[in-house]
């Protein structure tokens, strides 16, 4: 895979540790003590102990059995108004990697979960960085679980793996290769503004769309139907009462398992 990276990745650096914290908190710290590298950097670990998602909820992490990456990167589009676009990118990218490996069914629920059979298969956290104020560079942070054969009883309700569902054992470095072709085609589509397209295939594959939602809104559970996607990737929803709300990191539910989260 190495080679591979070398020739066909738009990744100039690509660093690999065996285990670490956290590969988004290792983009950081690279970052940081490379602030004028502008390097766009792939960080590869088999095993995080302290892999976070959304809300800082932990993504718990078996060693070898998930992809644990993030990628750092300089768009030519530096924008915080586009982050929610790029997590829109990064759900495209690894549902089609999925789809195309393994013969799975995906879900996209909003705005980057990617689900299979309800159950959790991938989060993806991105998260800005800036220096003297500036916005510098993004983190896209992916976490997709491969051989996982089991999980603890907190989640084992909520969370699956690509060997649960198609009882294959798949590559994981064709995984990584795929999902790094799918990540650069639409990275590109991003630095070139073509942000239509990428909301209208988005809209395509997103199953949160015409489903009864709920969200939390000062301290209350607001019912809705999710109705589109906003050229900037966020939800526009209709509320029981007839009000249309545009939701932008708010978190979703629309099935009895996260029902019961809320």
């Amino acid at each position: 895979m190495k080679e591979w990276l070398a020739k066909n990745s738009f990744f100039e650096n690509i660093l690999y540790a065996k285990k670490i914290d956290s590969t988004n908190e290792w983009a950081k710290r690279y970052f940081f003590s490379n602030k004028s590298c502008n390097v766009n950097t792939l960080f590869l670990a088999d095993k995080q102990t302290a892999g976070k998602g959304r809300f800082s909820r932990a993504w718990l992490c078996a060693a070898n059995k998930q992809i644990n990456m993030s990628i750092l990167i300089y768009p030519k589009i530096i924008n915080s108004n586009y982050l929610q676009l790029m997590c829109l990118c990064a759900a495209l990218a690894v549902y089609y990697t999925i789809e195309s490996l393994t013969n799975l069914q995906c879900e996209v629920k909003w705005p980057n979960d990617i689900l299979i059979n309800n159950r959790k298969v991938c989060g993806i956290l991105c998260e800005t960085l800036f220096y003297n104020n500036n916005l510098k560079a993004i983190i896209v942070g992916i976490g997709i679980n491969v051989y996982n054969n089991r999980f603890n009883e907190a989640i084992s309700k909520k969370a699956t793996s690509i060997f649960l569902e198609s009882k294959k054992i798949i590559s994981k470095n064709a995984l990584i290769i795929c999902l790094l072709e799918n990540f650069n085609f639409y990275y590109k589509k991003f630095n070139l503004a073509q942000f239509d397209d990428i909301i209208n295939e988005y809209r395509s594959i997103c199953t949160t769309l015409n489903k009864k939602i709920q969200f939390k809104r000062a301290n209350k559970i607001i019912n809705a139907v999710a109705i589109d996607i906003t050229p900037l990737g966020e939800l526009v929803v209709k509320t029981s009462s007839g009000e249309i709300i545009i939701l932008n990191h708010e978190e979703i539910f629309y099935n009895s398992i996260y029902n019961k989260e809320v």
